[in-house]
């Protein structure tokens, strides 16, 4: 029997909209500051001198996911830190403060595509892009009303074609194309069973992957939809083990969590039982699969890690020692974003 991998990735990264700086007092003194002291110190603030926005307030939308599986409060909350200095000390737009008209979203498109209208019907200059996993359902709602999206985290491609849509770097292409270079080059798999979510946010990435598969190497690609909504994927994984792949790839945002949650002990011991070569590269690659599920269960993402329990063959050759590949650090944030947060 083949060894199956699992390979679970999507793309996330904080927003870099923050504007931040601490001004601290020197040194104490009993004495009460004079107005000329209190004025130059606000003018040797780490922000510079105040120069406030007084003029009507030029409003922008948001979508920020704060709300269910996935969250990134830090996102909106780096762009309220932003707005204020912009709006205290650079005197905003031509003299407009900004202001931030948020709606917090959950990761799925139905409530992106809400808060999508109820910001349209407030009339926003434009739309700020944060932390929206659910933008291929929102942008569409911003182009049709003519507003600009502009910048955020592009979890899929969709914020990266869109015509209305100006990003300034990649998450979601990138690392979905490095993963799988590396799926095909490095570890010379030939057969993937890609899993996605059944929707217009799962189904953008097919047309981005599958060609970055092919060209690293690999000779099938099995695609295997999975309903956002269903509470329980064990059928897809099912299918995913009776295909006969070389490694799984899930990408499915906000739903990996349950897709490692299918994962039994029972599965881990048949794939230990049909993995090649020596013992220790069972032991390494063990490894490597309980140190990830175990990042799931610091996460809270898992509440156990199937691999517990699993007993590694201790016949070695002479010498042979199972040695688990060096300076690995499991940040599960990174490694499955879609589970994280």
């Amino acid at each position: 029997m083949k060894r199956l991998r699992w390979l679970s990735v999507t793309a996330a990264a904080v927003l870099a909209l923050t504007a931040a700086g601490c001004s601290s007092s020197g040194s104490s003194s009993s004495s009460t500051p004079s107005s000329g002291s209190t004025t130059a110190a606000a003018s040797s603030s780490v922000f510079g001198t105040p120069k406030k926005a007084t003029g009507s307030p030029y409003v922008f939308g948001m979508i920020n996911d704060e709300t269910g599986a996935v969250t990134f409060p830090e996102a909106r909350q780096g762009s309220i830190a932003a707005v204020d200095y912009v709006n205290n000390y650079l005197d905003g737009i031509n003299g407009h403060p900004i202001q931030i008209d948020a709606c917090t979203g959950d990761g799925t498109p139905a409530t992106a595509a809400r808060c999508a209208n109820q910001l349209v019907a407030d009339h926003p200059m434009a739309i700020l892009g944060a932390a929206d996993v659910g933008a291929p359902a929102s942008i569409p709602i911003y182009a049709h009303a003519n507003l600009a999206y502009l910048g955020g985290i592009p979890f899929t491609p969709v914020p990266e074609t869109a015509t209305n849509s100006v990003q300034f770097w990649s998450v979601s292409v990138g690392d979905n194309a490095a993963a799988a270079v590396y799926a095909g080059k490095t570890l010379g798999v030939k057969s993937v069973a890609l899993v996605y979510f059944s929707n217009a946010q799962g189904e953008s990435i097919l047309p981005q992957i599958t060609p970055v598969f092919k060209a690293a190497g690999v000779t099938t690609v099995k695609d295997i939809p999975l309903s956002p909504t269903s509470p329980d994927p064990s059928p897809q994984a099912a299918l995913v083990e009776s295909s006969g792949v070389q490694l799984a790839y899930v990408d499915v945002p906000n739903g990996c969590g349950n897709v490692l949650k299918a994962l039994k002990s029972d599965d881990v011991a048949r794939w230990l039982n049909n993995l090649g070569g020596s013992a220790k590269t069972k032991a390494n690659k063990h490894g490597f699969l309980s140190g990830a599920l175990g990042a799931a269960v610091r996460k809270h993402q898992l509440t156990g890690n199937v691999c517990n329990g699993n007993r590694l063959s201790r016949h070695m050759a002479i010498g042979e020692k199972a040695a688990f590949t060096r300076n690995v650090h499991f940040d599960f944030n990174r490694f499955s974003p879609g589970c994280s947060r």
